[in-house]
């Protein structure tokens, strides 16, 4: 195996184990997110309607966070990586809700679906500006 060889597949592994990483925070913060709002909802501080948005703005926030660890980590293809990261928390929350439920359908979560892409492209279009410029 030549050191060419070695080099690319330091790079995939790097770049897989940061996907599954940004992932992981992403599934952290958006779970803080909606157990704040549970206890604000339950407090009544907050209305039904809020709670509702909810799931929305924990899948964005959530997926956020995650690109941005991911581009700070990564340092390469940054705006794929951060839709990659959105699309694949939802395919995981999906897959979650298969396995717990029988009547989940892939289009019921759309707004969700929407605010994780929308979350991890803007992390990864912000995050660009922060690295360092090529020579």
């Amino acid at each position: 195996m030549s050191q060419k060889e070695k080099q690319s597949e330091l790079q995939v592994v790097q770049l897989v184990s940061s996907l599954i990483a940004g992932v992981l925070l992403a599934f952290g913060v958006s779970v803080v997110v909606l157990f704040v709002t549970a206890h604000l909802a339950a407090g009544g501080k907050i209305g039904t309607g809020a709670v509702g948005n909810a799931e929305v703005v924990a899948s964005g926030l959530g997926c956020f966070c995650g690109s941005c660890y991911l581009a700070l980590s990564y340092r390469k293809r940054i705006l794929p990586l951060g839709l990659a990261t959105g699309v694949l928390y939802y395919l995981t929350w999906t897959f979650i809700g298969v396995l717990g439920y029988t009547d989940v359908s892939l289009l019921d979560g759309m707004r969700s679906l929407i605010a994780a892409v929308a979350g991890g492209g803007a992390a990864g279009f912000l995050c660009a500006g922060v690295l360092p410029k090529r020579k």
